[in-house]
């Protein structure tokens, strides 16, 4: 992770795995030992998760971390906006783009 846009995509992957497994944030909190607080700015994308809580959360939703993870990266592919293939030209421009 690291840029913000990959703290916000994995915020709300985060919240989404807990929602299908109708924990609250509480009950997701206790099960991986992390604070009410912290999981609520992990998951509005305000901080980046350390390893050590990534993977205890990941605990905490029954999966490993490489399952969490893949969640994720399922997630930022499906969100990425993708580039157009080509640049329109620009109205009165008289030089091509490429």
């Amino acid at each position: 992770m690291g840029g913000r846009n990959e703290v916000a995509a994995f915020g709300r992957t985060l919240r989404r795995a807990r929602r299908e497994r109708d924990l609250s944030q509480d009950a997701l909190a206790l099960r991986a030992g992390v604070g009410v607080k912290h999981l609520s700015d992990l998951e509005r994308g305000n901080k980046e998760p350390r390893l050590v809580t990534f993977l205890r959360l990941a605990a905490g939703l029954g999966l490993t971390g490489a399952e969490l993870m893949a969640l994720y990266e399922s997630a930022e592919d499906r969100e990425t906006p993708r580039p157009p293939a080509e640049a329109p030209p620009l109205p009165g421009s008289d030089t091509p783009t490429n």
